[in-house]
């Protein structure tokens, strides 16, 4: 039977995990419009800077948040509903 100590210590490693997978998020989201036109530049040249894939990227680093949030809360929702079960 799982003790105390072992919940405490999974609800923090949950809570690391939910922090660092939204301040990926956030980072991805708050500096990846600004430098989306840099970036391609850099590693594609101006043949594709010059089109609409750096508007594409830049909505993409927006995505990126919005997936990681809906990933916690998706892993979140299945491990409370399976644990309801097993209780």
């Amino acid at each position: 039977m799982a003790g105390s100590s072992d919940l405490s210590q999974l609800a923090h490693v949950l809570s690391v995990l939910i922090k660092s997978v939204c301040l990926l998020g956030l980072l991805s989201a708050s500096f990846g419009p600004a430098f989306s036109y840099t970036l391609i530049r850099i590693v594609y040249s101006t043949k594709w800077s010059e089109t609409e894939a750096p508007a594409v990227l830049a909505w993409y680093s927006v995505y990126i948040l919005l997936l990681s949030v809906n990933g916690v809360h998706a892993f979140l929702s299945t491990w409370y509903s399976a644990s309801s079960f097993l209780a």
